[in-house]
Formats: C-alpha cells, structure tokens, sequence
C-alpha cells in the first residue's frame, strides 16, 4: 500500500488524514468492528474493498475525494453510508423510494417513522454477540439481518418483553441487529414502520403487522408492502 498519506512530508497531500478523510471512516469504523465481530466480513477484506474502489490517489487534496468531500457531520454519515454499500452481501436492507412516497405525502415524519429511519441505516447495525448488553428497557421493536448464501434476509418484530423475544430469536441464529427501545404504546406504529421500510426483497415477514385499536399510519397513506 502506499504509504504516501502516512509520510510525515507527504501526508499533507492527502485528506486521508484530515478531518474530511477520517471523519467518514470514524463513522463507520463501528460497523467495521461488528461486521469482522459476527464473521460477516472481516476487518481486512473491508479495508481492501474500501481502498480498492476509493484508490489513494483520489485523496489527494487535488484528488476526486479531496475536491469534493467536506467536514460536516451529515457529510461524514453520507459518506459511511456510501462506503457500506461496498460490502457484500448487502447491509442496507431500507426501502428508499418507499421512503421518499411517504415523505412526499406528509408534511413533516412522524416520530416513529424517524425512528425506523435510523435504525434501518446500516451503521445503526450490531453483531449479536452484544445484544444482551444493549438490552436495558422492557420493550421495543427491532431488525434482524442474516445471511445465507450470500443473500440477506431481514426480519422486524415487537416485543412488550424484548430481552425474552430476541432470546428467542437468537436460537434462530442471526448475525446483526438493530433496536429501537420504545413505549408499549408506540410498539404497533413502530413495527409498521420497519415492516413498510425494509425492502420486500429481504423482508422474512410476508403478513403486515396486526394494530390494536387504530389503523396504520403508513397503509392509510396508500404505502405499498
């Protein structure tokens, strides 16, 4: 590898390590620890995937990356993100043009939709090996990711008890996870979020979510799922 934006004469050269170069790759850098944690993609071949399509050249401060990679915090998510698009299989299992739909129809998201928002994003993912240390609270809803074949599959849930129902699933065996702890109140909503939001393609739940005493949001604004 080059060694060029490590050289203490050269590295000035480079935004490799500059804020706007490290601030993406601290993003991500947690994902990075999970996948290589829960035998997804190890810490090496992530490396390579990263460096082989964004080649040091374009770090260079005249470079592609260098022109045009700033130092904002939503420019250093935007750019973790585009960086696991890179991994095989695939981790962002979120239904962009389902998403855009409901935004084009409401005139600001809901709570529950933010919430489903963000823990669909890929760097929101965690091995499941840490799982019962990220439990603290007695409900919640969550997605599930596996892996066979080199196909992903995802699956969304609730639980009023979450520690007890993702025990469960554990003895399914799944390889990442995501979780969102909320009130019994919100759990119907918020399962109907992630249900509508993940792509058909990977979802596992074929039935929608059943609601106690109401509609759901997203199928009254004529969401397909």
């Amino acid at each position: 590898m080059n060694q060029g934006p490590f050289d203490y004469s050269d590295g000035k050269n480079y935004i490799l390590t500059s804020g706007a170069g490290i601030g993406p790759i601290n993003t991500v850098a947690p994902l990075l620890f999970n996948l290589d944690y829960a035998g997804v993609i190890s810490l090496d071949e992530a490396l390579k995937k990263i460096f082989k399509h964004y080649k040091l050249e374009q770090w260079r401060m005249r470079g592609k990356i260098g022109r045009n990679w700033g130092t904002s915090q939503k420019e250093f998510k935007t750019h973790a993100t585009e960086i696991v698009e890179l991994f095989d299989p695939p981790l962002r299992v979120f239904d962009q043009k389902v998403y855009d739909k409901y935004e084009e129809k409401v005139y600001s998201r809901s709570i529950n939709a933010r919430r489903a928002y963000n823990a669909l994003n890929p760097l929101a993912l965690r091995a499941e090996a840490f799982l019962e240390k990220d439990l603290e609270e007695n409900s919640g809803c969550y997605c599930l990711l596996n892996f066979y074949n080199g196909e992903t599959t995802a699956y969304v849930g609730q639980a009023k008890d979450i520690r007890k129902r993702l025990k469960e699933h554990k003895k399914r065996s799944f390889k990442l996870y995501s979780f969102i702890n909320v009130k019994k109140e919100d759990l119907d909503q918020l399962e109907c979020a992630l249900f509508h939001f993940v792509n058909q393609k990977y979802r596992v739940n074929e039935k929608h979510p059943p609601i106690k005493g109401g509609a759901c949001e997203f199928c009254t604004l004529g969401l397909e799922y």
